[in-house]
């Protein structure tokens, strides 16, 4: 059974706190301040930039990652076991590297409630390659997720979203469906 709430917005209210207490979907400052935290990764994480049709894919270097307070640890073990099972060539193979953020307030992709993000309770790994509805393909010559990446998330009890009926297979979230 997993530490973590149900995705539910009262669930991860009750949980992790409310970001936006005043539901003027604006990030909560003081919610902010008190909840969310700075966590150093164990290997070099990027943000790719655009500019027309061209992608640099390693163009922004992460320093630290802001997550919550309650999920920061597991989160920093996370990444650490990754660094520490999956050498550098396939963390750079499999864009395990590529980060598209942690605490970021926005609603659900096409929904109207509040993403995982906005609590600081997810991850996007490997975005390019395990886009928003692509399919999940097991196929190691695809590149897509790693079962070993997904297995590591599942011991911290972290959700994967490679498996759901809208495919999100760079998303990790600490709740449950």
């Amino acid at each position: 059974m997993s530490t973590w709430p149900k995705q539910t917005p009262s669930q991860m209210n009750a949980f992790y706190g409310n970001p936006d207490a005043n539901g003027d979907f604006k990030a909560d400052p003081q919610w902010e301040s008190a909840n969310i935290v700075k966590i150093v990764p164990p290997y070099q994480l990027y943000y790719p930039q655009q500019s027309g049709n061209v992608v640099k894919k390693r163009a922004m270097k992460f320093s630290s990652l802001r997550v919550h307070k309650k999920c920061a640890s597991s989160l920093l073990n996370i990444l650490t076991q990754i660094g520490n099972n999956f050498t550098p060539a396939q963390i750079h193979d499999y864009e395990l590297d590529l980060c598209a953020g942690v605490h970021v307030f926005k609603l659900k992709a096409g929904g109207t409630t509040l993403s995982t993000h906005a609590w600081g309770a997810a991850i996007d790994l490997s975005h390019l390659i395990n886009g928003w509805k692509v399919k999940y393909d097991p196929d190691p010559a695809k590149k897509m997720m790693p079962p070993g990446v997904v297995a590591i998330f599942a011991s911290e009890g972290w959700t994967w979203g490679g498996k759901w009926k809208t495919a999100d297979g760079m998303h990790f979230q600490a709740a449950d469906l």
